[in-house]
């Protein structure tokens, strides 16, 4: 009887152990061969990114200039990539735009309107969204992003539109004012863009084709092209 319960007590014991080593070869097998879908060389890819750019090119009509150096774009958002294949993807980008306009103050000025203060400027708040196609140029590149070529267009929806101004008085204090409620811009505006890649680093140029202001003000055109760089967090 003795004989037979160890015995019996021994073929549990092998039992577990083989059941044990069951399982465990079980999961490390399904580890191994599950394919990642998630991350920047996978089918799909979402990230975020922040980004500068300088505003180029002359004013269209009236006397109207800007302060190149002081006048840019601030972008913050969000990129989605879909991996076609090892050479194409394509996406979609939404962010917010911040377009700044640094108006020169000299005599003869009648944008946006005659007073000439210390500082002036004008910052088109936007939420934007750019579709893109992406055709990289590494062939070989493991699980990132590697060098790239998007072309695109972009859209938005311009949601308040400030101007800021700055005045120095007589007696040293500093005057300054934010006025909102201006309605002589027009809401949604498009254009195309192109970006070179280079992984985080990108360097970007836009240009709009719709106008800022409404036709029935008559109001000069602000310049159209944008150059600049981005950084992606990942």
């Amino acid at each position: 009887m003795k004989q037979i319960s160890l015995l019996l007590l021994f073929s549990c014991f092998l039992l577990l152990q083989v059941k044990a080593q069951e399982v465990l070869l079980h999961e490390e097998v399904t580890a191994d061969t599950i394919t990642p879908t998630m991350g920047p060389n996978y089918k799909h890819f979402l990230h975020s990114f922040i980004g500068y750019g300088a505003i180029l090119g002359g004013t269209e009509g009236g006397q109207t200039a800007i302060r190149y150096g002081n006048s840019g774009d601030v972008l913050l958002g969000l990129r989605y990539k879909y991996r076609v294949s090892n050479f194409f993807s394509f996406g979609t980008d939404g962010y917010y735009h911040a377009a700044v306009y640094s108006i020169s103050q000299k005599a003869g000025k009648t944008f946006p309107d005659t007073i000439l203060n210390d500082k002036e400027r004008l910052t088109f708040h936007n939420l934007s969204i750019a579709p893109y196609l992406r055709f990289n140029l590494e062939r070989k590149r493991g699980n990132r992003v590697g060098n790239f070529i998007d072309i695109g267009a972009y859209g938005e929806w311009t949601l308040r539109l400030t101007q800021f101004t700055k005045n120095k008085l007589p007696d040293g204090r500093i005057v300054r004012t934010n006025t909102n409620g201006l309605d002589y811009f027009n809401s949604f505006n498009y254009g195309a863009m192109a970006r070179l890649g280079f992984n985080r680093w990108i360097f970007f140029a836009s240009w709009r084709f719709s106008n800022l202001f409404k036709a029935s003000k008559n109001l000069p055109e602000l310049p159209r092209l944008t150059v600049g760089v981005q950084v992606g967090f990942y």
